[in-house]
């Protein structure tokens, strides 16, 4: 009877602490909810009355949580519901700032901005966002400087900035970013030079430039991102040579260089990648390449276009 009672009694403690666990683990799942939602509410207070606002206030309603069924618009949630992991307020004609209170989204993985007119700087506590992935903000007015916290977003893998308000010299801050793997700053106003620091970003797949005023060269480094895919200087004002060591990436499928100022010769090794696009266009002092040597086979099934350069 006394080993029978002394079970018991066991028993009992285990269902208690058992019980005592799970009361933290709903409160802890509780107050993740009630913080996410004040964040929120915090985020829609930078927006001005304009676009859907209204239909986003009327969906983010205080007092409710965001992750129940239903949800909140343009917000995502993990499998346990305790948690919001994506934001996406693409394309609602919202007005005004980026609020720090962003930065309180301390799961976030997506944040996507896409065409809207958000102004002025990225906050600074964008970088509270360790777990995030991707940052989409294209057609936004974002200015530079980008914000010196940025490399806090250790996981930040895609970065999308295109057809924006940059004007200044390129984001030093972005080569600390490892696991940058997508990079476009497309149709802003970026000038400046590239550093070779830009080759410490060795998960780089896409590299978008187009229509901005870079200047200087293109880093002699650049062969050594390995798994480079998409390469596009297009209407800069970079000068020198094509870096021979380019055509060492035989994962590259899009390289764009045209409306530049490069000059010497193409380099021959280009003619053993299977490239689905390569552009060379109104570099006029580029040398033309031997339509009978290395390239012959991707001018043969124009995948080489230099119109405007020495070809004559």
């Amino acid at each position: 009877r006394v080993r029978t009672s002394a079970r018991a009694r066991a028993g009992e403690r285990a269902s208690g602490v058992l019980m005592a666990a799970l009361v933290l683990l709903l409160a802890a799942t509780t107050e993740a909810a009630v913080d996410d939602a004040a964040a929120l509410q915090g985020v829609l207070k930078g927006l001005r009355k304009s676009g859907s606002y209204g239909r986003l206030k009327g969906s983010w309603r205080a007092g409710t949580d965001p992750c129940a069924a239903g949800g909140w618009e343009g917000v995502t949630c993990d499998e346990a519901g305790e948690s919001v992991i994506g934001l996406d307020l693409s394309y609602l004609s919202l007005e005004g700032t980026l609020a720090p209170e962003v930065g309180e989204l301390r799961r976030l993985v997506t944040l996507k901005l896409d065409g809207n007119k958000l102004s002025s700087t990225i906050p600074d506590a964008i970088g509270k966002l360790s777990a995030l992935r991707k940052l989409s903000a294209r057609g936004s007015k974002f200015t530079l400087p980008l914000p010196t916290t940025l490399p806090g977003c250790r996981e930040l893998s895609e970065l999308d900035l295109s057809a924006g308000m940059l004007i200044g010299e390129f984001p030093e801050v972005l080569y600390s970013l490892p696991s940058l793997s997508k990079l476009s700053l497309a149709r802003n106003a970026v000038n400046g030079t590239l550093s070779d620091d830009l080759c410490k970003l060795r998960q780089l797949q896409h590299l978008d430039l187009t229509h901005n005023e870079v200047e200087g060269t293109v880093p002699s480094c650049i062969g050594d991102l390995a798994d480079m895919v998409l390469l596009s200087f297009k209407s800069n004002r970079v000068t020198g040579t094509i870096p021979p060591s380019l055509a060492n990436v035989a994962s590259l499928k899009h390289l764009d260089l045209s409306g530049n100022s490069l000059h010497g010769h193409i380099p021959e090794a280009f003619g053993a990648l299977d490239m689905d696009i390569f552009q060379l266009v109104g570099n006029a002092k580029l040398d033309p390449p031997d339509p009978t040597g290395p390239l012959a086979g991707i001018m043969s099934k124009r995948k080489l276009h230099a119109g405007k350069n020495r070809l004559n």
